[in-house]
């Protein structure tokens, strides 16, 4: 690194705060990041690893073939990560990734000489631009959705960039955090003085870099499942490409012209999904139904009947059925229909929509059943690696510190998470309401800026839009990038208003900050002083001062703006064209079109309410649109400052502070009996349907987490799991109650749903018991055959032997001893047949016995698996680790305590499950440790090999 970036990073604000999974280092192997199509392991390899680095560039006119760069970076994590090893900004906004490897490293190792190798990239913030052994591979734009480049034309070029005998990829990357741009939370300031509610910014590559080889002729490409579980109906888009179409840029109206004739589609709905996915699921998932159709257009349709009982997904039962799919070509050769690509996914059976109340308020239902949703405001952000999860173990973690604590829903907060973690969310089962990133420049229709971002989210949505979790789509929070018409005369509905403009800090490019005077609710019952963004207007508490960055204008912000009403409602038609099957909150805590103008575009009325959750007063909701569920978006914000766990010491901030996790879970438990109030009492106060409390974890300088930043349980965890549960059961039951019907039609509806979930759990074990039982006869029977074959062959010898032995007599002795000889040797090898036959039957049984024995193992690893999950479920295993961590807390005083506690004994709470103590990660220690660990992958010349991660 040259000495002025070292000089720089030093001036970097810095924290050595770490998750457990940060500090034990990064992974050998990469998770495979593709869950909803999955192939062979030997048909893909990740690229992640020590690449080269240059973060000085001004521009990406010059790229760097044939060059050494002076630094080093650990991808996937970003450039601004303390894990990558960098932990620096850029100086212009631009970087330059180099990544030499030697012939055969770069494909998979199950490529043939005639597949198509792609170059996948699940994330990369923000504009990319790859080269590989100098030929332009092409070019990108958006910071959240994943995308790939055909590799193989230029693997077939190298050593034309100087670098002989290997390949040389190169990567430039531009990510100025521009306000044009989906930044979502993303501050540039914060990397040098993290404040407020905006975060250390990400720049570059920061999900896995990954390779694949699939046929030529003809491939599985994407694919989309819709489901309806009334009639158990699977609905698959199947996109089909080949090398000819990949060759024509990607154009589907020409893919109909390349691929090869005869082509069929042949897709099985299975048990459980793809053993490959690495889950507990038995490879012995049986087919319990199988569809063929032509393949001969570029997306092939296909409609299959799941069999009854029907086993829906849902956060109690989150099943997922497997998908087998096959693209076989159909000839007249002898051996009959080739096989050109296979490959698996999976389905959840589930279905959201809104139905009415007795009434006529409209009601969310999942299932066709009304379920009262609470989660956490999740914003995907690691000490460590901002954006980027250490590993795939820690990015499961924050789904499954959701179960534990009794939540049925997240909120993934004006961020796109990478495909795993949707695949964590639908296996573990949570509801996921997925914000839009945020731009957070206004323009408007027609203008650059927002087609480009309309065309990011249209790209965003397609990724992940078969994931049975999401059930909601949020397009704009609390305003920002949302365009505006005019301000409003004054603040007529209270919220937030701008204060004066304070001079840029250091002259920097980091942008303008602000400050931002927030008015006091009144206090609440509990006598806690909070602050809120929809404040009571006319407030004269002192107002708090809180950072924002520069994209807030200066006629105010969105609770001061009448919407453009065409940009919101294309941005919203734009949507529901895309994915008709799910709700739309257009307007989280802010202006939205229904509410206001009217109109039917969207499904919620969402309100911002810190911290206090009732609001029967507010201005912001008591004329809300019956047509609308009302929903409280944010809510909570319980500052809490676990020593030793900070960010930055002293700089903690939220709504309502605490002083320990007895009163933080107290102060919770308060604020779910009030929700519970609301949705009770249906007259006094307006239907709310679902709530959102703010936050799962802490996030730099907010301290609103029930997790640390470095993910410690700083609350206790029965005390949330029961109060949600608590929650769940009676505002579900209230809605219930006020739909046609009433509760006992639900209760009816709850009863049929498990009893056919049993059914359905029974049914599919009996096949995939059936299906073992058939390969295990498939097995004697061909050991029976090899047995028999191996008889008569020892048959036939004996037969020839006495032939010979009649005949003897006739024979001159010379003969007759050459007879007696090769009658001697038929014998031995009639003998060595028997051997033969005896040892094929001793190893068909061997072979049954050991396949019964595995079986006997899967069976028994499934079924403590499935009390695994129904003891998760419960939160039983967490809270007994929780309980039992606390148990030996109190056994063993904390040294970081307080030398005069406060009557509080958890000041200063024991670790959660998730995580364990750990020192802080230094960006150099990390880099050194993994040289060390790779010695073949990291040369002083600055070639490199891959690593898996």
């Amino acid at each position: 690194m040259p000495l002025i970036a070292v000089a720089l990073a030093l001036l970097a604000f810095d924290s050595n705060l770490t998750t457990t999974w940060g500090s034990k280092g990064v992974p050998e192997d990469a998770a495979y990041p593709r869950p909803m199509l999955v192939r062979g392991d030997a048909s893909w390899r990740s690229l992640n690893g020590l690449w080269q680095i240059d973060t000085t560039p001004a521009s990406l006119a010059d790229p760097p073939f044939g060059k050494e760069l002076d630094s080093s970076i650990l991808v996937p994590y970003p450039i601004e990560s303390m894990l990558g090893g960098v932990h620096r900004m850029t100086d212009s906004g631009y970087a330059w990734y180099r990544l030499v490897l030697d012939l055969g490293s770069f494909g998979p190792a199950g490529c043939s000489v005639s597949d198509i190798v792609l170059l996948h990239f699940e994330a990369s913030d923000y504009n990319t631009t790859v080269y590989l052994n100098g030929q332009h591979l092409g070019v990108h734009s958006g910071g959240y959705d994943p995308f790939f480049f055909d590799a193989s034309a230029a693997l077939f070029s190298r050593g034309v960039t100087g670098v002989r005998g290997q390949h040389e990829l190169i990567v430039g990357i531009c990510d100025t955090t521009a306000a044009t741009q989906a930044t979502g939370k993303q501050a540039a300031y914060a990397f040098d003085e993290p404040e407020g509610i905006f975060y250390t910014s990400t720049s570059g590559l920061w999900g896995t870099v990954w390779t694949e080889c699939v046929p030529s002729a003809a491939h599985i490409a994407d694919i989309l499942t819709t489901t309806d579980p009334t009639s158990g109906v699977v609905h698959l888009e199947v996109e089909v490409s080949s090398g000819a179409a990949l060759a024509a840029g990607l154009n589907t109206s020409l893919w109909l012209t390349v691929l090869p004739p005869g082509l069929t589609l042949e897709v099985s709905v299975t048990t459980s999904v793809p053993c490959t996915l690495g889950t507990t699921a038995s490879c012995n998932s049986a087919v319990i139904v199988t569809k063929a159709v032509p393949a001969n257009a570029a997306v092939v349709s296909v409609d299959i009947q799941v069999p009854e009982p029907l086993n829906l997904w849902s956060p109690t039962s989150p099943h997922l059925y497997g998908l087998a799919l096959k693209l076989v070509q159909m000839h007249d050769h002898p051996q009959g229909p080739t096989e050109i690509d296979s490959a698996g996914s999976y389905f959840g059976l589930r279905a959201i929509s809104m139905g009415h109340s007795t009434d006529g308020r409209a009601v969310p239902l999942l299932n066709g059943a009304p379920l009262f949703m609470i989660g956490t405001l999740d914003q995907g952000f690691w000490p460590e690696s901002q954006y980027t999860a250490p590993t795939d173990e820690a990015l499961r973690s924050d789904v499954q510190a959701h179960k534990t604590l009794g939540f049925n829903m997240i909120r993934k907060h004006i961020k796109m998470e990478t495909r795993r973690w949707y695949w964590h969310c639908d296996q573990l089962g949570l509801l996921v309401w997925q914000d839009v990133p945020s731009k957070h420049d206004a323009a408007g229709l027609g203008s650059p800026v927002y087609e480009a971002w309309l065309d990011e989210m249209i790209r965003d949505v397609k990724a992940r839009r078969s994931h049975p979790s999401i059930v909601l789509w949020v397009t704009y929070n609390e305003g920002w990038g949302q365009p505006a018409a005019t301000p409003l005369a004054g603040n007529d509905q209270g919220g937030v208003t701008l204060g004066a403009r304070p001079e840029p800090p250091h002259g920097s490019r980091y942008g303008e900050k602000r400050v931002v005077d927030t008015p006091d609710m009144p206090d609440t019952p509990d006598g806690a002083d909070s602050v809120r963004m929809h404040a009571d207007a006319g407030a004269d508490a002192k107002a708090p001062r809180i950072r924002w960055p520069s994209f807030l204008s200066d006629e105010g912000t969105w609770s001061t703006k009448v919407v453009d009403e065409s940009t919101v409602e294309h941005t919203i038609a734009t949507l529901r064209a895309l994915d008709p099957t799910r709700l739309i909150n257009d307007a989280s805590g802010g202006r939205g079109l229904d509410y206001w103008v009217g109109g039917m575009h969207a499904n919620m009325t969402d309100v911002h309410h810190y911290s206090r959750p009732e609001f029967a007063n507010d201005a912001n909701i008591s004329g809300a649109d019956p047509n609308r569920a009302l929903v409280l978006g944010e809510y909570g914000g319980i500052d809490y400052a676990l020593s030793g766990h900070e960010w930055a010491v002293g700089k903690c901030q939220g709504y309502t502070t605490v002083k320990g996790k007895s009163e933080l879970g107290e102060l919770y438990a308060n604020y779910s009996l009030g929700l519970q109030s609301m949705v009770a009492d249906w007259g006094t106060y307006p239907a709310l349907f679902a709530a959102v409390y703010t936050e799962i974890s802490d996030v730099e300088t907010e301290c609103n987490g029930l997790l640390t930043y470095d993910r410690h349980l700083k609350v206790d965890a029965d005390t949330i799991f029961h109060s949600n549960q608590a929650l769940i059961k009676s505002a579900t039951e209230d809605l219930a109650s006020h739909l046609p019907g009433g509760l006992a039609r639900y209760e009816t509806i709850q009863e049929a749903t498990a009893k056919a979930r049993d059914e359905a759990k029974a049914k599919a074990k009996a096949q995939e018991t059936e299906a073992a039982k058939a390969a295990e006869a498939e097995a004697k029977a061909k050991a029976a055959e090899e047995k028999h074959a191996a008889e008569k062959e020892a048959e036939e010898a004996a037969e020839a032997a006495q032939e010979t032995y009649a005949f003897q007599s006739e024979l001159s002795d010379e003969d007759a001893a050459a007879a007696k000889k090769g009658a001697e040797d038929e014998a031995k090898a009639k003998a060595a047949a028997e051997k033969l036959a005896k040892k094929a039957e001793e190893k068909a049984e061997e072979a049954a016995a050991a396949k019964a024995k595995a079986e006997q193992g899967a069976a028994k690893a499934k079924a403590e698996q499935g009390a695994a999950n129904a003891k998760a479920e419960l939160g039983v295993a967490d809270m007994e680790a929780f309980e039992a961590i606390d148990a030996e807390a109190d056994a063993s005083p904390s040294p970081e305590a307080d030398a005069s506690p406060s009557p509080e004994a958890d000041a200063s709470p024991s670790p959660s499950p998730y995580v364990v103590d750990s020192p802080g990660a230094d960006s150099k220690r990390l880099t050194v440790e993994y040289k060390a660990r790779h010695p073949s992958e990291y040369k002083v010349s600055g070639t490199m090999q891959p690593m898996g991660m």
